[in-house]
């Protein structure tokens, strides 16, 4: 049985809904943000948490860089700034991290359900996250309507910062194929060269396991995207804390997952920090215009509407 209630986190009015497994706590005024996934029997909290900037309301348009990155973020209708590309909102900038982080939702609450409701500012969109809890699992179903005349194409990822520690483990079954976005130290071929899961080669030979994450101080950072899964299906492990999460999605309809590894790398001009993001999604890169350009995006139809589905499951 699931309980709700309206709390004070870090001095803004927030949700928390919990049963004897789980506890999630959202701010509606910080986009409706993730700030925290707990498990219950353990008290052991994934979402990560910002030493250095605490959470702050932050201007629309704003770089994600002047927030406090923690936490669970969506990012629609692209990841980093873009300009659309197509007619009628052809040239039109897309704010990093796109256009909900910065606003506050609407929140309504159906029996246990949340359900937050954020809308389109230069793009023509009702951006609905419902979040409800069945046991140990944190089920939230999405619905993007497009009330407008013309089709509108987006990009959508959800952006968890969790904890990154020593030995952590991202657990795929297969070998699915890995396109590299971005790396601050180590040499790889960007967007369209196809690496194997889970043990990347860079050019000047140096073999990297990313299924096992080590040396999780040393600066460095990279950001790929999965394609071609045999399942819709991530486990992320902390093996010394013994804390495992599934990540399960329909692979037919977020036929992606991007993985971002911050090893004390981001953001750059302030104090680093180390996180680990899994987001399943529908994009290829974090570029609205690359997305695009390599076939991997969806479009709403002119009164029309999207929906997809994402379990986070505590064992």
């Amino acid at each position: 049985m699931s309980e709700l209630k309206e709390i004070i986190y870090d001095g803004f009015k927030a949700l928390n809904l919990s049963n004897s497994f789980t506890s999630v706590i959202v701010v509606p005024s910080l986009g409706g943000k993730i700030v925290s996934i707990e498990k219950r029997s353990s008290g052991f909290d994934y979402a990560f948490k910002n030493e250095h900037i605490k959470n702050k309301k932050c201007l629309y348009g704003s770089d994600y860089a002047a927030s406090s990155a923690s936490g669970v973020d969506e990012c629609f209708p692209t990841v980093a700034a873009s300009r659309y590309t197509e007619f009628p909102w052809e040239d039109i900038a897309i704010p990093d991290h796109g256009e909900i982080w910065a606003q506050e939702v609407e929140i309504e609450i159906v029996g246990k359900t949340i359900i937050q409701k954020a809308y389109g500012i230069r793009f023509p969109y009702v951006f609905r996250r419902a979040i409800n809890l069945e046991d140990n699992t944190v089920s939230i179903n999405y619905r993007v309507e497009n009330p407008g005349t013309m089709d509108f194409n987006y990009i959508w990822s959800i952006h968890p910062h969790f904890n990154l520690y020593e030995n952590t483990e991202i657990i795929i079954e297969g070998n699915p194929d890995v396109y590299m976005d971005f790396s601050m130290k180590n040499a790889f071929k960007m967007k369209t060269h196809k690496y194997k899961w889970p043990v990347l080669t860079t050019d000047n030979g140096k073999m990297i396991n990313f299924s096992k994450i080590e040396d999780v101080d040393n600066g460095d950072g990279e950001k790929f995207y999965l394609c071609n899964m045999s399942r819709g299906e991530v486990k992320l492990r902390y093996p010394d804390k013994d804390e495992t999460m599934i990540f399960k999605f329909n692979k037919d309809i977020l036929k992606y997952c991007g993985i971002w590894i911050d090893r004390n790398c981001w953001p750059f001009n302030t104090e680093p920090y180390k996180v680990l993001a899994i987001e399943p999604c529908n994009c290829i890169s974090d570029r609205f215009e690359d997305s695009l350009q390599r076939k991997a995006y969806n479009t709403i139809k002119a009164k029309n509407y999207a929906e997809w589905k994402l379990e986070l499951i505590l064992e």
